[in-house]
């Protein structure tokens, strides 16, 4: 179960502690780096976000 585990708990139920917190609870530094270039090309229009925002790649 370790490595689909998240490391910093579940991310719909925590607060958000900040960039460095919000790299981990995706998983690694590296899914973070690549999920505003997801978000940009799924949901350009950021209709679904929370309160964790991943920003779309084009969005200023």
């Amino acid at each position: 179960m370790r490595p689909q585990s998240l490391t910093s708990g579940y991310t719909n139920l925590t607060d958000d502690l900040g960039d460095a917190w919000r790299s981990g609870v995706h998983g690694s530094a590296a899914k973070h780096q690549r999920l505003p270039a997801v978000k940009a090309t799924w949901d350009p229009d950021n209709l679904f976000r929370f309160n964790k925002k991943i920003a779309p790649a084009n969005a200023g």
